[in-house]
């Protein structure tokens, strides 16, 4: 659910910080009087045989052409490590920002990342993290990040892609998050997202607003500052809301247009079953109802427009499918109680974030007991909360078990590094008191106020299927013996370790 993974997601962006930003910035860094950068080629770059630099004022025109004489790096005398003397193609001003992308004749190149004269002497790497192409989202760049600077600062652009995406951690010299979404607005890229996305327009912007963390009332007051209103209506006051915003779901349409079936929904099974982010109901785009999502179904609905027999109902509304349990489970109505452990998901997600070795090694969260309560109503809606004292307790503990495991950290990549400095110096070295007061920081006291808020929807249950109508659109499967219910894995969840669920109901 929404609620535990809002609050697992930030735990892992702050454990992954420690290798790209924090820790790796600890060293006292003097940017050199010499106009020279440095850049270390990634390991998946083969072949190459000349690396480029090209810089250019952000917003600006470029130093000099792409790939031109004078944009050939040097190779140092460390293999794999090129300079780039700017001189050759210009004089960076003070107080002005640039942005630099290192490219390879193969093909290859980084994202957009800032810089300006602090970066003299400074090296980019990449840490494997790819990053959507903001131009073209049918490629990807490699995020680069300078050794000794800040990422929020010096780092990949902050942007929205052509297609939606939110990328990139710097933003640009005067820009405001409220800037980024009008450019995306105004500049044509939502046009081009709501053609080739695959995703409606609620969707597209609760993916930005989720990305850059705005609530929904601050998003529809920066598109208002525009004259843009989601939908081309406005957001109707929750006192004058249609009571019934329930959805139908009929099998085959798996982009939920109304109980129409077309190519379009077989070609977003295809892209679903190919990896690409679509937004797709899966319960709709299971055909043969066998819980699972592939191409005999996408074949099936094709063969279903052909005019071709087939062995599924398509077009029927699910609870009208054969051999299925319809309407509200009357043994589902109240209140039920229970607690996931979160630590096994944070686990799970940080090496999708970091690459460091050592902080693989050194952060692993033991435990991170989180209760919640479900409330299921007779009306179809639903709502999940999580207990404000019992979260508090949590994360107490937790930044109790991160302080040791961040000391361990610092301790072994002061080794490696061969820096003199204790783990102390190392974090005051980059403008924190202590290492609590780093945890403080980057796990604010205001996250267990954001995370106790209720999430609230429609549900239904067909079956042995609990559907929630969630930005994922997918189903769990559930169990009730006596007082206990269990939610459990169903079709394409998006974390498994969360599972399952078992919950007591207290009224």
């Amino acid at each position: 659910m929404k609620k535990i993974l809002s609050f697992v997601l930030v735990l892992v962006l702050m454990l992954s910080c420690l290798a790209v930003t924090g820790i790796s910035a600890a060293e006292d860094f003097i940017p050199s009087n010499d106009p020279i950068i440095y850049f270390e080629v990634p390991d998946n770059w083969a072949d190459y045989s000349k690396i480029y630099c090209h810089i250019w004022e952000y917003n600006g025109e470029p130093l000099a052409g792409w790939q031109t004489k004078k944009t050939v790096c040097t190779e140092t005398e460390t293999k794999g490590t090129y300079s780039f003397d700017i001189s050759k193609v210009g004089i960076l001003q003070d107080d002005t920002m640039y942005a630099v992308i290192f490219s390879s004749d193969k093909g290859s190149q980084t994202y957009d990342c800032l810089m300006d004269k602090n970066c003299f002497g400074d090296t980019l790497y990449c840490d494997g993290l790819l990053m959507e192409n903001p131009s073209d989202s049918s490629k990807n760049c490699q995020a680069a990040f300078w050794k000794h600077q800040d990422r929020l600062h010096y780092g990949p652009i902050l942007q929205i892609t052509s297609i939606g995406n939110v990328t990139g951690t710097a933003l640009p010299p005067g820009t405001t998050v409220e800037d980024v979404v009008i450019n995306f607005v105004t500049g044509g890229n939502l046009e081009n997202a709501l053609e080739y996305a695959f995703m409606t327009e609620e969707e597209i912007f609760a993916g930005i607003a989720d990305a850059l963390r705005l609530s929904h009332t601050e998003l529809v007051a920066i598109l208002d500052s525009i004259g843009y209103i989601i939908g081309g209506t406005a957001t109707p006051d929750e006192s004058t809301k249609d009571e019934d915003t329930a959805v139908n779901l009929y099998l085959g349409d798996a982009d939920l247009s109304g109980g129409t079936i077309t190519a379009k929904d077989a070609t977003i099974i295809q892209k679903h079953i190919a990896g690409f982010e679509v937004a797709i109901e899966l319960i709709c785009a299971d055909v043969d109802q066998n819980d699972t999502v592939n191409v005999k179904d996408a074949t099936t609905i094709q063969k279903f427009i052909a005019g071709l027999p087939v062995d599924a109902p398509i077009g029927l509304l699910l609870g009208e499918l054969p051999d299925k349990e319809s309407g509200l489970d009357s043994r589902i109505f109240g209140t039920w109680e229970g607690t996931v452990d979160a630590a096994h998901i944070i686990n799970t997600l940080l090496p999708m974030f970091s690459e460091d070795p050592l902080v693989l090694e050194h952060i692993n969260i033991e435990s991170c007991p989180v209760k919640q309560i479900y409330t299921f109503k007779d009306d179809g809606t639903y709502s999940i909360t999580v207990n404000e004292a019992a979260l508090a307790e949590t994360i107490a503990t937790v930044k109790v078990e991160l302080k040791g495991d961040i000391e361990h950290f610092l301790i072994a990549y002061a080794n490696e590094n061969a820096i003199s400095m204790t783990p102390e110096q190392m974090i005051q070295a980059y403008g924190f008191e202590s290492i609590e007061a780093f945890i403080e920081e980057t796990i604010p006291a205001d996250m267990i106020s954001e995370n106790t808020a209720p999430q609230e929807g429609t549900y239904n249950t067909v079956g042995n299927m609990l559907i929630t109508q969630e930005f994922l659109n997918t189903h769990e499967t559930y169990t009730i013996e006596g007082d206990t219910l269990t939610i459990d894995i169903g079709a394409e969840n998006l974390f498994p370790e969360m599972y399952p669920i078992i919950l007591t109901k207290v009224k």
